[in-house]
């Protein structure tokens, strides 16, 4: 009889899992701490799932361990982490389209924070300014002004988020950049703002490079200077006997007119487009 309860004890206490202990150090390593695994599927065995794993010990002073087996008792919690998983690759996803639309833009974009960190741009941005998309991303957006303005960009950005006056953003306007090589060149600037849901403001730019339009504009302006000096040998812009018809208040307030076109910063041939 003894022999058979002892059988029948055994078959009851037969354990449905195993921990194999190597060395005593596994406790130190294991024990107390959250491990992430990969365990297969219960019904579908090419399946693997996702896991946080977590492995503690009864402490040797409670109950259930001072029986007279007297050996280590473990538990194991186990949490599926499936669905975490799969809203991440979703998460992923939506920013990998999201940059592809960004890079598919023909002209340079970027995205920045209220204080001027830049968070996102485009490979045109990057082709455009010699930097590389790690070498933009966290960097202020001064690095891409001119040294006259870069040292007040962030006191402008300041007073728009305290103040809310706007002379950039909804705008174009012309401004003067810088390559990584530090060469300056002309480009126009478009801003909008975006509203996050944390209350914090993102601006976005969008850059045109106006090098050649400029140099368009000086070539048009040249050869218009020669056509005059050719054929109407004046500065009234008209042929010589129609000139010499107009009196001399006239003629006065043609040139009054030309020297002021020259002189607005958009002229051809001003300092700013």
């Amino acid at each position: 009889n003894n022999n058979n309860n002892n059988n029948n004890n055994n078959n009851n206490n037969t354990p449905i899992g195993t921990v194999k202990r190597t060395n005593s150090n596994d406790d130190e390593t294991t024990l107390g701490r959250i491990k992430h695994a990969t365990v297969k599927h219960r019904r579908d065995a090419t399946r693997l799932l996702p896991v946080e794993l977590g492995i503690s010990r009864l402490p040797p002073s409670s109950l259930l361990s001072s029986s007279a087996s007297r050996e280590p008792i473990y538990f194991a919690h186990i949490k599926d982490l499936s669905q975490l998983h799969d809203h991440r690759d979703q998460i992923a996803h939506k920013d990998e389209l999201c940059q592809a639309m960004i890079d598919a833009s023909f002209d340079p974009m970027f995205g920045i924070d209220q204080r001027g960190k830049i968070l996102v741009c485009n490979v045109a941005a990057c082709s455009m300014f010699g930097y590389s998309r790690e070498e933009f991303l966290g960097k202020n957006i001064s690095i891409i002004c001119n040294e006259r303005d870069a040292p007040h960009h962030e006191d402008h950005m300041a007073r728009y988020i305290r103040t809310g006056e706007k002379r950039v953003i909804g705008r174009k306007r012309p401004l003067v950049a810088r390559r990584k090589d530090g060469s300056q060149f002309h480009i126009e600037l478009g801003v909008s703002e975006v509203n996050l849901r944390n209350g914090e403001k993102m601006f976005c730019g969008y850059v045109r490079d106006m090098t050649q339009q400029r140099l368009d504009k000086l070539n048009l302006r040249k050869k218009e200077a020669v056509i005059q000096e050719k054929f109407f040998h004046n500065n009234l812009g008209m042929p010589q006997e129609e000139a010499e018809k107009l009196g001399e208040g006239k003629r006065r307030e043609i040139l009054r007119g030309q020297r002021k076109v020259e002189s607005l910063p958009g002229g051809i041939l001003g300092d700013e487009f």
